[in-house]
């Protein structure tokens, strides 16, 4: 199940969280977007990737008046972050028919600006810091026969890994060497999980309190 598809069935307004918008300069088009899938081919580490999604792409397309093929250049901008920015390096790549799997190690970062990749008129209203807070590590080399271990960081320097039903804390050189498949970065201004379950729990406590009181008076 997608995590678009769990959002929702967890009753979170998935458009608010994870929808945002590129648009391409040279149309001035825009597309919305819930993930940004990366090449990594000769890439070392997620921002080259990065740049080059979002870098000029040079196009063959035909032109309606001489009915002839031109090279046409299209640039990405950002026109609206999401809350949640989901990257996919593309791992799995299909050759003679099948799926083969990148399993270089690519250098990502702990935290993201993007204020270099925003429409101008955007990058002084909008946060574009952002912090991962975790990412799925495909383990194998086949697609459907691998193994999935997710690694979720708590607060600033807190990294559990979650291997099926084992939960373990892990530092964080440990997890800066891992190789992900899908990365979640929240903007700097989200709570950690840490503190969303401290405010859940201070406001069941209130809750309840309330209904004691109540049930006393």
């Amino acid at each position: 199940m997608g995590v678009l598809n769990v959002a929702i069935k967890l009753g979170f307004n998935a458009e608010a969280i994870f929808y945002g918008v590129l648009r391409d300069e040279s149309s001035m088009k825009e597309q919305v977007f819930t993930n940004l899938m990366l090449d990594i081919g000769a890439a070392i580490n997620l921002i080259d990737a990065l740049e080059a999604f979002m870098g000029r792409e040079k196009l063959t397309a035909r032109c309606d008046c001489s009915l002839k093929d031109v090279l046409k250049e299209r640039r990405f901008s950002i026109n609206m972050l999401p809350p949640v920015v989901i990257i996919t390096l593309k791992r799995f790549l299909s050759k003679n028919n099948n799926l083969e799997k990148n399993g270089e190690y690519i250098v990502f970062p702990l935290e993201i600006d993007f204020s270099p990749f925003l429409v101008p008129e955007l990058n002084k209203v909008v946060g574009s810091r952002y912090l991962l807070q975790a990412f799925i590590e495909h383990v194998g080399t086949e697609l459907d026969a691998g193994h999935y271990v997710c690694f979720i960081r708590i607060e600033e320097n807190l990294w559990y890994e979650f291997n099926d039903l084992q939960v373990t804390q892990v530092p964080e050189d440990f997890v800066l060497l891992r190789r992900p498949y899908i990365l979640f970065y929240n903007t700097a201004e989200t709570v950690w999980f840490s503190e969303y379950f401290i405010n859940q729990a201070l406001a069941e406590r209130s809750k309840m309190d309330k209904t004691a009181f109540l049930n006393t008076s």
